[in-house]
């Protein structure tokens, strides 16, 4: 019984822990619209490349790097170029069912950048879902 009970714990907290991991490449449109983000996850820290591709408007890419929050939030702050500038603004993608789908949310200035206002409030349903792609369909900055 005791052995049993101490199996049931070890699967139990395996479970718990082992998430799967975003490692590799993601792509993702709405309309004309298309996204690509590339990652590299080590335990939770995150980092890698994004892409916006805007029909008939600016684009702008460049890298990511942040962290995953629980096992599905994937915070990140993305540093990218749109119209020769350098801007910073924080991203938000909910892991599910295998897609990563975009956070939207209200921003609010911060450290020469944007980030979201609440966490919590963030809306996973009017933006981008990413679908897993081979990374070689995937351009890099």
């Amino acid at each position: 019984m005791k052995h049993s009970i101490f199996l049931f714990f070890l699967f139990a907290l395996g479970a718990c822990s082992s998430a799967p991991s975003l490692d590799g490449c993601y792509v993702g449109n709405v309309r004309q619209d298309t996204v690509f983000l590339s990652l590299t996850q080590e335990g939770t820290q995150v980092s890698g490349n994004l892409s916006y591709q805007f029909y008939e408007r600016d684009q702008n890419s460049g890298s990511v790097q942040g962290e995953v929050l629980g096992d599905s939030l994937l915070l990140l702050d993305y540093t990218f170029m749109s119209e020769g500038m350098e801007s910073n603004r924080q991203v938000a993608f909910l892991h599910r069912d295998g897609k990563l789908i975009e956070g939207t949310g209200a921003l609010k200035e911060q450290e020469g950048g944007f980030a979201f206002e609440d966490i919590a409030q963030l809306n996973f349903g009017d933006a981008f879902q990413l679908n897993s792609t081979e990374c070689s369909k995937v351009p890099q900055p």
